[in-house]
C-alpha cells in the first residue's frame, strides 16, 4: 500500500532517455496533486477485497515535524536567532536567558547561546587574559630595570584605579561594557603604567636633589 500512496504524492523515475548526447531521467506523476488530508484519503487502491479508499483501511493522522534535522555531536539541534535592535547584546540575551530559564522544558533538552553574545564573552575573556599577561610581562621588566620589586608594586598600584575610572565612566554614560571598552582599559594599563614611572623617576630625581620628600612629589606631579 504504501508504495502505490507513493506514486501518489511524489514523481516516480522510470527510465532515462538520451537526447543529443545527454542522458536524462524520465519522472511520471499523476497530473492532479495530493495537497490535503481529504486528497488522500480518496485516494482508491487495489486490495484483496477489492478496489478501497484509503480512508476505509487506514487512519491518517497529521503531525507536525521539522522539515530539517540539524546535528551537533550526533544529538539533534533545534537553532532558533533573531536579529538584536540597539547594541547592547548582553541585555538583550540576559533578557531572553530570563525568559527560557522561566519555560518548562522537556527532560532530555540542553539550551545553549551563540552568536554575538558567544562571540562578545569570547572576546571579553581573550583581552582579560592579555591584560593579565600584560600587567606580568611589566612587573617583570620593571623588576630588571629598578633591580627590585618595591618599586614595581609601587607603580602597579597605580593600577587600581584603571576599572574604577573606566567602569565608572561606562556606569555614567549608561554603556554596556563592550570590546571597544575593553579595548580601551587595555590601553589605558598602558598609559597609567607610563605615567607612573615618568611621576616616580621624577620624585627619585628631586630628591637625589635635596629637596623633601613631600616637595619632591609635590614638584613632579
Amino acid at each position: 500500500m504504501m508504495s502505490s500512496l507513493r506514486e501518489y504524492v511524489s514523481a516516480q523515475t522510470v527510465g532515462t532517455y538520451k537526447l543529443n548526447g545527454t542522458e536524462q531521467a524520465v519522472e511520471i506523476s499523476y497530473d492532479k496533486k495530493i495537497s490535503s488530508k481529504a486528497d488522500l484519503e480518496k485516494i482508491e487502491l487495489q486490495t484483496s477485497k477489492g478496489i478501497k479508499k484509503v480512508s476505509d483501511i487506514a487512519t491518517i493522522e497529521e503531525v507536525k515535524v521539522p522539515t530539517t534535522l540539524y546535528h551537533d555531536n550526533g544529538k539533534q539541534l533545534v537553532k532558533v536567532s533573531a536579529l538584536i535592535k540597539g547594541n547592547n547584546t548582553t541585555k538583550v540575551t540576559e533578557a531572553v536567558k530570563k525568559d527560557i530559564n522561566s519555560l518548562s522544558l522537556p527532560k532530555g533538552v540542553n539550551v545553549s547561546y551563540g552568536g554575538g553574545f558567544k562571540m562578545i564573552s569570547d572576546g571579553l575573556t581573550s583581552i582579560g587574559v592579555a591584560m593579565v599577561a600584560a600587567v606580568g610581562l611589566v612587573f617583570l621588566v620593571l623588576a630588571i630595570t629598578f633591580s627590585g620589586v618595591l618599586t614595581p608594586v609601587v607603580i602597579l598600584s597605580s593600577l587600581l584605579f584603571v576599572p574604577i575610572g573606566s567602569l565608572g565612566g561606562l556606569l555614567i554614560s549608561n554603556q554596556p561594557l563592550s570590546m571597544s571598552a575593553m579595548i580601551g582599559m587595555l590601553m589605558l594599563i598602558g598609559v597609567v603604567v607610563a605615567n607612573a614611572i615618568v611621576l616616580l623617576d621624577r620624585v627619585e630625581t628631586n630628591r637625589k636633589q635635596g629637596l623633601e620628600l613631600h616637595e619632591s612629589i609635590i614638584e613632579a606631579s
